[in-house]
């Protein structure tokens, strides 16, 4: 009801529940017309009834209506919960098994993807309606790929906006039925954190992809870099690719889902590895040029995919900038300079002091660490 010309259907909702009338409406939708929110109660005249996903037997029988189907039952069980029994979405899979994999969920399953064609069309539109707050959102609990808190999502989120404002983002989400909430814990269905991290990783290919870094001279890579219609750097700023002191399972997945893809991704659009780490050392002169001590996780994501790439990062100078979130626990740093680099959140190799002299300083958000290879 948010658009234009679906406006009089709202109105008409709103006097059909505020009216005293005899008749029944029954509406179904993807998400609770918000409109009606405030008028729901056990005692009023407005009720929701929020569906779950369907059981696994009850999930067996939508595909079994479409046809016959080859797999274990510990198959069946693992495609209800991929696609947490949504029928509408189990509809739009069984054909595609059908079709490209003769009715086999074995080997559908082992292949690993679920987003199709018609899913991603279905989700894509409801996530072209999000605001910028409740995109961010979605990102880092796609990121986090585990049940989060309210307080680790706003620790994550780079925003002014208020808390009231956090709160109203997360109560449209659910609204929405794109994410669930557990024990105060918030998550995505698989599905919907597997097109989250398929979008959230086309964006972030895109910008580091874009054209304007092509300049092979500094000076014109900066004078690129100069406001513009579209910054550079959004998302590979505001959110961390990967995040550092984290359980290993949760960053090894991060490592696995999404700098992996992302990087293969770059190798694609940039024809090679060395025309990747070009292009983050590109990146890492506009960061020293344009974004000292700018608070943002550009820094630690830039850290992060030289780190994957297996970058030999001798003589690298990161001094100066905000480095949060690098997993640097394997990395050689022989004479990498982070003077005075906010290292937030960053995890070290445990022997790191048995080479390095450290000098802390302690700042009221942050600690700033200088280091030197002696």
């Amino acid at each position: 009801t948010s658009r234009k010309k679906h406006e009089g259907y709202g109105e008409l909702f709103k006097r059909l529940a505020q009216t005293s009338h005899q008749s029944c409406l029954v509406l179904t939708s993807r998400e609770n017309p918000r409109d009606l929110t405030a008028l729901e109660g056990e005692t009023l005249p407005v009720r929701s009834l929020r569906l779950r996903g369907l059981t696994g037997n009850d999930s067996r029988s939508i595909l079994s209506a479409k046809g016959a189907f080859i797999g274990t039952e510990a198959d069946w069980q693992t495609l209800s919960d991929r696609y947490a029994g949504n029928p509408l979405a189990l509809k739009i899979v069984a054909s595609t098994i059908q079709e490209l994999f003769e009715s086999n969920l074995t080997e559908f399953l082992t292949q690993g993807a679920i987003v199709f064609d018609d899913i991603r069309n279905l989700l894509g539109q409801q996530f072209d309606r999000l605001s910028h707050l409740e995109k961010d959102m979605m990102y880092w609990l796609a990121i986090a790929r585990e049940p989060i808190t309210f307080a680790d999502l706003q620790d994550d989120l780079i925003t002014n906006a208020p808390k009231s404002k956090l709160i109203e983002a997360i109560s449209s989400l659910i609204r929405r039925s794109l994410i669930e909430k557990a024990a105060n814990h918030y998550t995505q269905q698989p599905v919907v954190m597997e097109y989250t991290t398929d979008r959230l990783i086309a964006v972030v290919g895109e910008e580091l992809s874009d054209p304007r870094w092509a300049p092979e001279a500094e000076a014109q890579i900066e004078a690129q870099a100069q406001p513009a219609d579209q910054p550079l750097l959004t998302l590979f700023h505001t959110h961390a690719l990967l995040k550092a002191p984290v359980k290993d399972y949760i960053r090894d997945r991060q490592s696995r889902v999404i700098l992996e893809p992302l990087i293969e991704k770059l190798v694609t659009l940039l024809k090679s590895k060395p025309g990747v780490v070009h292009r983050l050392n590109q990146i890492l002169a506009y960061l020293q040029a344009e974004l000292v001590n700018s608070p943002g996780y550009a820094g630690g994501n830039l850290l992060n995919l030289f780190r994957q790439l297996v970058t030999d990062l001798t003589g690298y100078d990161f001094s100066g900038l905000v480095i949060w979130h690098a997993y640097l626990q394997d990395v050689a740093l022989r004479r990498v300079d982070f003077t005075e680099a906010d290292l937030t959140k960053s995890v070290f190799s445990q022997t790191l002091a048995s080479f390095c002299r450290w000098r802390l300083v302690l700042t009221v958000s942050s600690w700033l660490a200088a280091m030197e290879t002696e």
